[in-house]
């Protein structure tokens, strides 16, 4: 698989690490479910989560930085 590749090589960070980063931004949080998507030559890692109050967010990651991309409310 193209993405194990990806991150063996060090062009992305690995999931557990953008799990952990996507978390950090909503602590208590459940990860839900997330993605990786090729944009314009770069990797966005894609994750839904659910804060401890029940609400949904969307977080998009660099998926070579960790950085934060993206951090808005779901529906």
């Amino acid at each position: 698989a193209q993405i194990v590749e990806l991150s063996n090589s060090g062009a992305i960070m690995p999931f557990v690490k953008l799990d952990a980063a996507a978390l950090a931004q909503h602590p208590g949080a459940t990860l839900l479910d997330t993605d990786l998507e090729e944009s314009y030559g770069r990797y966005i890692y894609q994750v839904n989560v659910r804060d401890a109050k029940g609400q949904k967010w969307d977080v998009e990651l660099d998926a070579e930085t960790g950085e934060v991309l993206k951090n808005k409310q779901g529906d």
